[in-house]
Formats: structure tokens, C-alpha cells, sequence
């Protein structure tokens, strides 16, 4: 191979690895471009982790009713914000769960069965952003 075809070859593989970074890192390092996402991260996301984390502590009904308020709260207003339908969608499904996981408690048991939609609602979530 000449030296012009190896220098060829050698800037073509520099603009392959610089298109794959801009599509891999920027959005990483530049963060969500989704108003809806935006909102998720920031404080929802906090929220969301207060009350998965009262949950799992056992923490007196007040804290976790004040919690998961807040949280539910913060997800209705990033739900709100979203743009994108797969993000709206993701963020709905999440609130659902959430929701559906405060009545549970305020009868006194959240199913087995609630709890996996809750991580799957949250996973979700969390791809989506």
C-alpha cells in the first residue's frame, strides 16, 4: 500500500472513531436534551430514589407519604415537560407505578408483583433518558 492510500486509510479511521464519539460521548457528557429528561435526572429522579429508599428502610408512614408526594410531584412535572413520545411514555408508565405503589401502601401492602412493575416502569425510565 503507498503512503498516500495509508494516509487515506488512517484519516478515514480518525473521522470513523471521531462520528462514533459524537454520537457515544457528547450526549454523555452534554447530558439529556429532553426537557422531560432534564427533569427526570435532576429532581425526580432524587425524589423517586427518597422514596424507594423509605420503602425499603420501612421509614414511618409520614416520611414516606411526604416523600413519595414529592416525588410524584416531580414526575408529573418531567411527564410535563417531556417532548418526546417514548420519554412521555416512559415517565407515564413510571408515575403509574408509583402511584399504584402509594395506594398499596396506604392499604398497608405492596405485592411482590407491584413492586417488579415499579423496577421494570423505572428501568424503562431510565433508557429512555
Amino acid at each position: 500500500m503507498s503512503g498516500r492510500n495509508r494516509l487515506l486509510v488512517g484519516g478515514a479511521a480518525v473521522v470513523a472513531a471521531a462520528a462514533v464519539a459524537g454520537v457515544i460521548v457528547v450526549p454523555k457528557l452534554l447530558g439529556p436534551s429532553d426537557p422531560g429528561c432534564k427533569a427526570y435526572t435532576g429532581t425526580a429522579l432524587t425524589a423517586y430514589n427518597q422514596a424507594i429508599d423509605d420503602l425499603n428502610a420501612q421509614a414511618s408512614q409520614a416520611k414516606l407519604r411526604d416523600d413519595m408526594t414529592t416525588a410524584i410531584g416531580d414526575l408529573q412535572t418531567a411527564e410535563g415537560d417531556a417532548q418526546s413520545a417514548l420519554v412521555k411514555s416512559a415517565l407515564n408508565q413510571l408515575l403509574t407505578e408509583l402511584t399504584t405503589v402509594r395506594g398499596d401502601v396506604q392499604k398497608g401492602s405492596v405485592p411482590a408483583g407491584t413492586v417488579s412493575q415499579l423496577n421494570a416502569a423505572a428501568t424503562t425510565a431510565d433508557g429512555a433518558c
